[in-house]
């Protein structure tokens, strides 16, 4: 029998057989027993073997049956972390934060550096390396990433490399080895009881009241608060003796998915769409007086460039690199993206919720109000529907729900704050009205009372009676209270 051999390096054996034919046995995938499962193509020509195996092999690919790759080098290894360990497990948030930290610092700097061996491993200063250009050459503008941005690749790092010690792939964590890079937290300051007022007040007015009040009364976060269904609610719950206990069980999460490709071939899917060059130069005068110079800020003598073009707000984008696969919104067999159902951050998030007495009047007239909506528009209302929703009956979308909250502080006459500061503002003012920390860490289902504090501002009048106290109850001595008014009487000269 002649044989081909492998040709080129990598392709998979194209023998001739003693019928004239070609024949190829390419693994697509491994079968329960461990042993490799292949399938048998036969054609007239190698050249439409070759073909034929390609499509095999891309279809075993994209049903997942794809043969194991070896893995070697960090690269591959951040690959498959993040295809087979993180996005299964994780929420779709943190791994596209994940994929972002590793795709654009990590795999650039050391993703050539194999995991074990002798030659060309990954070592200690090749860490420290990749964070000082973070520090130096990261963000928008150049001037260096956050310290916290730092710090958070090197949690993922460290991750990934205990995976794959597990796995038996490296042979140590060389994040142990290094220092820890470090980070300064600050608090968000929440708005004041005041401005918290303020904010009720405008909101008592606005068509989705019960959604501003259930944010800066409880502090849930902005995807559990639009998951909420009226099946979460039980708004006329009575205790033994009578008394009203409403109260809501978060148990979904209401967000925005990035699209992912569902065709075969992304990288020819993307090309399309796919930014081949820069933004050109943008001028703009830099003389003294345009109306003296009149001439187009191209040609002027002291012309300066623009920091972005016309296009951009931002800093304009780079050209794509090639194998580009991005540009999956435009893909025709998108999925896994738009506005999705997901289950909560933790398995902690799902908690109930008491509410308050204002509270839960808001949503029985506002469930009246939405009933009316569905009427109105001829659809059919149903328990099973989503508590806050637009007025044609469909969810409320994230962007479009952070756009409102800005738009109420506008209103309220408030310096502008981002969506997630009304659950910092909620927690704040819980303790200061002296709520123990601990309740409040249920409230806003948080597995670490160590996060909690983190969103707690400082509580300045709850302060103030404090030390208010100790000074009554250090100067109840009339020795104290001599030494004081001597301290107290100015000398003479």
């Amino acid at each position: 029998m002649a044989s081909r051999g492998r040709n080129p390096k990598g392709r998979y054996k194209i023998s001739e057989g003693k019928d004239g034919k070609w024949h190829a046995w390419p693994r697509v995938g491994t079968k329960p027993d461990g042993s490799p499962k292949r399938v048998h193509i036969q054609r007239d020509t190698a050249e439409e073997v070759a073909v034929a195996m390609d499509e095999v092999l891309a279809r075993a690919k994209a049903a997942g049956g794809a043969p194991l790759k070896k893995i070697e080098t960090v690269s591959q290894w951040l690959d498959h972390y993040l295809e087979y360990i993180v996005r299964p497990r994780r929420p779709q948030s943190t791994w596209k934060a994940y994929r972002s930290l590793l795709n654009n610092w990590a795999k650039p700097y050391i993703g050539k550096r194999r995991l074990a061996g002798t030659r060309n491993v990954l070592e200690p200063e090749h860490l420290d390396e990749l964070y000082n250009a973070m520090r130096k050459r990261g963000g928008r503008t150049g001037n260096g990433m956050k310290p916290a941005s730092i710090v958070k690749l090197h949690n993922v790092l460290s991750k990934a490399l205990d995976v794959a010690m597990r796995y038996g792939r490296a042979t140590r964590n060389v994040c142990d080895l290094v220092e820890k890079p470090t980070a300064r937290k600050t608090k968000p300051q929440g708005y004041s009881l005041e401005h918290g007022q303020a904010l009720l007040r405008e909101a008592s007015k606005d068509r989705l009241k019960a959604l501003w009040y259930l944010r800066l009364l409880l502090g849930p976060r902005q995807g559990e608060a639009l998951g909420v269904r009226w099946t979460h609610m039980d708004l006329v719950a009575m205790d033994a003796d009578g008394n009203p206990k409403p109260r809501i069980d978060l148990q979904k999460q209401w967000g925005r998915g990035t699209w992912q490709h569902g065709c075969d071939d992304p990288v020819a899917c993307a090309a399309p769409r796919c930014r081949t060059k820069v933004c050109g130069p943008q001028w703009v005068h830099g003389c003294d007086d345009v109306t003296v110079c009149k001439i187009n800020p191209r040609w002027c003598p002291r012309r300066r460039q623009r920091a972005t073009c016309r296009m951009h707000k931002r800093p304009c984008p780079q050209p794509c690199p090639p194998g580009c696969v991005k540009h999956a919104m435009h893909c025709p067999k998108r999925r896994d993206g738009g506005l999705l159902e997901s289950d909560l951050k933790t398995e902690g998030s799902a908690r109930p919720l008491a509410l308050p007495p204002v509270l839960a009047d808001a949503l029985v007239e506002w469930r009246a109000v939405q009933q009316r909506e569905f009427e109105d528009l001829s659809l059919e209302w149903s328990p099973e529907a989503h508590a806050f929703t637009r007025p044609d009956g469909r969810p409320i979308d994230p962007r479009r729900d952070h756009d409102e909250w800005k738009d109420l502080g506008r209103r309220a006459g408030l310096p502008l704050k981002h969506l997630h500061i009304a659950r910092h503002t909620a927690a704040t003012l819980l303790i200061a009205m002296g709520a123990d920390i601990s309740v409040v860490q249920d409230l806003l289902g948080h597995a670490d009372i160590r996060t909690t504090r983190g969103y707690v501002g400082p509580a300045e009048d709850l302060q103030r009676e404090a030390v208010k106290k100790l000074a009554e109850a250090m100067f109840t001595n009339e020795a104290f209270l001599m030494l004081a008014r001597q301290a107290a009487t100015p000398r003479a000269g």
